[in-house]
This record gives structure tokens, sequence and C-alpha cells, in this order.
């Protein structure tokens, strides 16, 4: 199973998946010969704590292993919708509570058991397929233009991954990551982030990054769309992760926080981190 074609986010959209199955598995084998509602609640109960303190776990990990990121606005911590969670963690809380519930509460074993089943099925076989899911799809020769009208095409020459987002000035979650993306492009220089902006003139680009006092250095310009088209993404912001070779690796549609794309990089170009590192 290569888990570099995954696409970001689906791993935390798969152990919520499989978390949603597991509850739902519980709450028939529970339900199945019995007519009292407060006995069956009083079964399901302590299955929705394990998943609630397995939620937890994952997304407390999921911080703390990139504190710095969430330092600058210690909110973010609690806001989800980045889906920073920890799903190793996660799922070794879970099974480890699930152990602990099936030696305490014999009546419950069953349940259980047939939900931990369930569960760990349905991760493991929607990880595989998302896994091996997916064309072969390389860097596009799309032509680009710079703010100042010159031509580029980002062919992988100098031995670097290359990180592509296509965005848009009038996108919400766009404008909320370009600062993040920025700051990453000048904290690690060992990947290439090019942040591509879609079908709006040198102007309107111009004027929005003075507005939020961005620099241009990776700004291009893509007044045809060529590269959504190309790539047949049809939403933004996408953010395109390509190895040095020029191959894609995954595909993100959706803003990222400053951890969660943190992770994307680690995950995908472990060697760039060691590079930045020293």
């Amino acid at each position: 199973m290569n888990l570099g074609k995954l696409a970001l986010p689906v791993a935390p959209l798969i152990f919520f998946a499989s978390v949603g199955v597991a509850l739902l598995v519980s709450h028939l084998v529970s339900r199945a010969g019995r007519g009292d509602r407060a006995r069956l609640e009083s079964r399901d109960a302590p299955v929705f704590g394990i998943v609630l303190i397995s939620l937890t776990v994952a997304r407390l990990w999921f911080v703390g292993s990139y504190l710095p990121a969430y330092q600058s606005n210690l909110w973010s911590i609690v806001d989800f919708r980045d889906l920073g969670f920890d799903v190793r963690a996660g799922l070794v809380t879970g099974i480890a509570l699930s152990i602990v519930m099936f030696v305490r509460r014999p009546p419950m074993r069953r349940a259980i058991a047939l939900a931990v089943v369930a569960g760990m099925s349905c991760w493991a076989i929607a990880t595989a397929a998302a896994g091996n899911s997916g064309e072969h799809e390389t860097l596009p020769a799309v032509t680009l233009l710079d703010l100042d009208s010159h031509m580029r095409i980002l062919s992988r020459t100098n031995g670097k991954p290359l990180v592509v987002n296509l965005w848009a000035s009038w996108c919400g979650p766009c404008r909320a990551e370009m600062p993040m993306l920025t700051a990453v492009q000048r904290d690690m220089p060992s990947v290439d982030i090019a942040l591509v902006n879609q079908g709006e003139t040198p102007q309107t680009v111009r004027a929005f990054l003075e507005t939020q006092q961005l620099s241009a250095d990776s700004v291009l310009l893509d007044p045809a769309l060529a590269w959504a088209k190309a790539s047949r993404k049809r939403g933004f912001p996408t953010t395109l992760f390509y190895g040095a070779d020029g191959t894609l690796l995954a595909a993100h549609l959706g803003s990222f926080s400053r951890a969660t794309f943190e992770r994307a990089i680690e995950n995908l170009y472990p060697a760039a981190i060691t590079a930045s590192a020293h």
C-alpha cells in the first residue's frame, strides 16, 4: 500500500468514518433483543465514552507534535476543522480502552468485539482503497506568468519537491492560508512552493498581495486556469504535492493550518525536512 498516494486529508476522514461504523455496529448489537431504552442507552454510553476519549487523545497528540504551529493562536487548538488528528494515537487509545471495557463489562463483550472488528475492517479496507486509487499523474507542461508578465514553466530540474497551490483572491479559504504558505516557503527552502493564481489579472493579484502585505516571490499567474484544467481540479484552494521527479504524490482540496501543512510535508518529503533542519 502506497500511503504517499493517499489524498490529503483522507486519512482522518477514514478514521472518522470507521468510528461511525463501530458506533453503529455497537448500537445495533446492543439493541438486538432488548426493548428497554434506558438499558440500551446505559450500554451505549461506555462506547461513546471510548470514542470521545480516543478522539481527544488523537487531537492532543497531534497538537503536541506540532505545538509551535499553534502557539500564535491558541484557540486554533480546539478548531477541529483542520482535521489535525493523530490517527494512530486515536486507534491505540480506542483499542486499549475497548480491551479494558471488554474485561470489566461482560454483558458488553459481544457488542465491543463486533464494533472493534467492524471499525478496524472499515479503516483497513478504506485506507487500502484510497492508497491504491488514482491514475499516475505528472507535472503538467503549463506555461505560467509572473507578475511582470514573463513566462514560466514549473519543470523539475533542481532536485527539489514542488508544492503547487491553486488559489484566487475572491476565495476566503485561499486568503486565510496564504500567509501561512508564504511563511513556510521562507522557513523551508528545501521545498519549492508555487502559489498559482487562477484566472485573475496581474493588477488584481498585486492589489491583494499589497493589502495583505504578502511577498510576491512565489506567486505566478494562470489566467486561463490551465493548471486546474490539466489536473482536473475544480475547487479552490487545491494544493498539489509533486516529487522531485514531477510525479504527483498527493492532492488536497481545502485550506491547511500550519500544523496540518507541516505534517503533509513531513509525510511526503522526509528528506526535505532533514535538509531544512540542517
